[in-house]
């Protein structure tokens, strides 16, 4: 669409743009936080910095492309609906971003139990109590594999305790108390 209206230039320079937005974000992050040697050590203007630096970056990008489309006449009308079939890979993508958050929650309550190696399977167990809380159905793959299922009495198993804790998030006097998982314990 800008390139008919021939106004591609900005759009063109925007990604060089924003990727030096969040370099500089980086630089002063790395300048604010040098020598913190944990998270909890990150001084708040270095995380500042950081967060307002990247969407900072985001708005750079994206300038370059609305304002010559509202120039040209042309006007977004945004939508909460989506087209059919659309909301199902938004799901799964929505869904990918929160596993890959998952996984960064994982790594770091590893990292705070501090244990120098942890065997890759108790990872993988250290990951179902989120996942079971995310996503049921990819817990059940996930819980096939860590547990070791042998038959359809391990998944009926496994389904009758997900619906109990189910039953226990709707009366929260039911549901256990949250601790760090045994998975995540050091063995000493």
């Amino acid at each position: 669409m800008l390139q008919a209206h021939r106004r591609f230039l900005a759009a063109a320079l925007a990604p060089l743009l924003s990727s030096l937005v969040v370099i500089g974000a980086y630089l002063a992050y790395g300048h604010l936080a040098s020598g913190a040697r944990s998270i909890a050590e990150v001084p708040a203007s270095a995380t500042q910095a950081l967060a307002g630096g990247t969407t900072l970056g985001v708005v750079v990008l994206s300038l370059p492309l609305v304002l010559p489309l509202h120039r040209a006449g042309i006007r977004l009308r945004p939508t909460f609906t989506f087209p059919a079939g659309a909301a199902r890979r938004v799901r799964s993508l929505a869904g990918a971003g929160l596993l890959a958050l998952l996984a960064q929650q994982v790594e770091e309550a590893i990292r705070e139990a501090g244990a120098a190696e942890v065997p890759a399977h108790q990872v993988g167990l250290a990951i179902l109590a989120p996942l079971r809380d995310l996503d049921e159905v990819a817990y059940l793959r996930f819980a096939s594999v860590y547990h070791s299922f042998e038959s359809l009495t391990d998944f009926e198993a496994e389904i009758t305790a997900l619906r109990a804790s189910a039953r226990c998030a709707t009366d929260p006097r039911d549901s256990p108390s949250t601790a760090v998982p045994d998975a995540l314990v050091p063995a000493g």
